[in-house]
């Protein structure tokens, strides 16, 4: 993990705990299993309990290279 972010005990819950100064400030959470390419629908289900102060969240999919610094997609 990124040290903006902090992994609950349940290991599904995480906690962005950064400070947010610039836009490139940001902690990002990847599964450890791909979707599958043979998929034409892939569903996943995200709950955001606090926007935060700046109200800025991504969402998304990435490659498998992202950097955990980067926002998704």
């Amino acid at each position: 993990m990124f040290r903006t972010l902090q992994v609950g005990k349940d290991k599904l819950s995480v906690k962005y705990v950064g400070v947010a100064r610039h836009n490139n400030d940001v902690g990002a959470v990847q599964a450890n299993c791909c979707v599958p390419k043979n998929r034409l629908i892939y569903y996943y289900e995200v709950t955001v309990k606090d926007k935060g102060d700046k109200g800025r969240i991504g969402v998304g999919y990435a490659e498998a290279n992202m950097k955990p610094g980067r926002q998704p997609g």
